[in-house]
């Protein structure tokens, strides 16, 4: 996820990016941005089940279409967390 600070960015491999969308991107992009300077500029979104290189199926870079978070979570997905009952008091504060 690109987090800014311009409202688009190109990168050298003609990847285009749109502040605050999750984009897929190949191992190459990903291992490039994990790294200084770009790093601060990204949120990274890891897969719940990783997958070994060796196993991976072939990225198409060619691809610009946004990532749709069931991608990378599953079709089935569902987690969520509890609210945190001992925020409050029990009285009317949130």
């Amino acid at each position: 996820i690109y987090r800014g600070p311009f409202k688009e960015v190109l990168d050298d491999d003609n990847h285009r990016m749109e502040r605050g969308k999750r984009y897929a991107v190949c191992d190459k992009t990903h291992n490039l941005y994990r790294k200084a300077p770009y790093q601060e500029f990204f949120e990274f979104v890891d897969p719940i089940v990783d997958l070994p290189l060796t196993e991976a199926k072939p990225f198409d870079c060619s691809r610009t279409s946004l990532r749709h978070p069931k991608e990378s979570k599953g079709q089935d997905y569902n987690a969520t967390t509890e609210a945190n009952s001992t925020c409050c008091d029990g009285g009317n504060c949130c």
